[in-house]
């Protein structure tokens, strides 16, 4: 007979995902990381007895054609995480470590290239997180702060794709978990490709620091995604006139 127990999801405690993250940062230990799979010390992980180990997300995520299909699965699967668990570092760094090893050793390959870069801090970024963007708790706010209420991911669809530069912007502004600013920026830049059809990188910026300086002197959190809508559409002659990164002040 097939048993009915799940088995429990599994994170790090936080002491070990600390200690891991120094052997990277302070000891430039990455050997570990050029090995197929990742060896831990199993004494150091906690067992979520409110949650399950989701069944097949590892070989969805490894079969998806693209990032936005792996990140809409990944969402998908957990997309009942309140903001506190989200922002937990050692529930990601263990899946990035153990559960979904696989799938960033396969997007983000150059971990296995010795002479690629500078390992310690590639693997800072996609491992464990430093960059917001650039790993499995990145896609996951990604799809939490675009996705609306009803589960349309026509925004997601719009940021993922070929935008990274616009996903590296948003994700270090101060507002980026905030979703009424951050779903207002996408739908106005989709709706008026005249924006991106010249200086993208430039003009995303202008917005992310125009917005990131307003957030000084008022309380945009408690702004929603109207006021942000039509602040972009006043703004549209200012961000059209952005031709290079020279004219951002």
């Amino acid at each position: 007979m097939i048993s009915d127990i799940m088995e429990k999801q599994r994170i790090f405690t936080n002491r070990y995902a600390s200690e891991l993250r120094r052997n990277v940062e302070e000891k430039n230990d990455v050997s570990c990381y050029h090995l197929k799979e990742f060896p831990y010390d199993d004494t150091q992980v906690l067992v979520m007895q409110n949650r399950n180990k989701p069944e097949g997300l590892l070989e969805r995520m490894l079969n998806a054609n693209s990032d936005c299909e792996s990140a809409k699965a990944l969402y998908l699967t957990y997309s009942d995480l309140s903001p506190l668990e989200a922002a937990y570092t050692p529930f990601w760094d263990y899946l990035s470590h153990i559960d979904l090893y696989q799938v960033v050793c396969k997007r983000w390959p150059e971990v296995f290239n010795e002479t690629a870069g500078n390992p310690s801090t590639y693997i800072l970024e996609h491992w464990f997180g430093k960059d917001i963007m650039q790993c499995l708790s990145g896609w996951w706010w990604t799809v939490n702060m675009t996705v609306d209420d009803d589960g349309d991911f026509t925004l997601t669809d719009f940021i993922f794709d070929r935008r990274e530069d616009l996903r590296q912007n948003l994700g270090v502004s101060t507002l980026f978990r905030h979703k009424p600013f951050t779903r207002a920026v996408l739908a106005f830049l989709r709706e008026t490709p005249e924006i991106t059809s010249e200086a993208q990188i430039p003009r995303s910026r202008f917005i992310i620091q125009h917005f990131n300086r307003l957030g000084a002197i008022k309380q945009l959190t408690y702004m929603d995604e109207e006021y942000f809508r039509k602040a972009l559409i006043d703004l549209k002659t200012s961000i059209m006139g952005v031709k290079s990164l020279q004219d951002l002040k």
